[in-house]
């Protein structure tokens, strides 16, 4: 006798959230990379606490601001970076010598 386990697939829930980074002057910003218990376009829901190790051994210096997570890409540089209640909060100044951060400063202008 053979036993199948079959497992239920469900698609994931899929809550649009925007970013809402705002523009604080022309090349700084601050808004929110994670909110708390809300599933990303990648599956992931990120709980309260996952950044408090690392964001203890590295301040807002120490991690960099890419483009798009691409390592070969930084695009400025952050200010602050901390947990609150929301999500993982960020602040952050692009380096306007830098071509893809300049994109994205058009971009965050636009979106107001």
């Amino acid at each position: 006798m053979t036993v199948q386990i079959a497992y239920a697939r469900r698609p994931l829930a899929r809550q649009d959230t925007r970013a809402g980074l705002t523009p604080l002057g022309p090349d700084q910003f601050e808004g929110y990379a994670s909110l708390w218990g809300v599933t990303d376009g990648a599956g992931d829901d990120v709980a309260r606490g996952a950044f408090a190790a690392s964001l203890r051994r590295r301040g807002p210096s120490q991690v960099r601001m890419l483009y798009q997570h691409f390592a070969h890409a930084p695009i400025g540089v952050w200010e602050e970076i901390r947990e609150d209640r929301k999500g993982l909060y960020v602040r952050g100044r692009l380096v306007a010598d830098v071509e893809q951060a300049r994109d994205v400063r058009t971009l965050l202008r636009r979106a107001r």
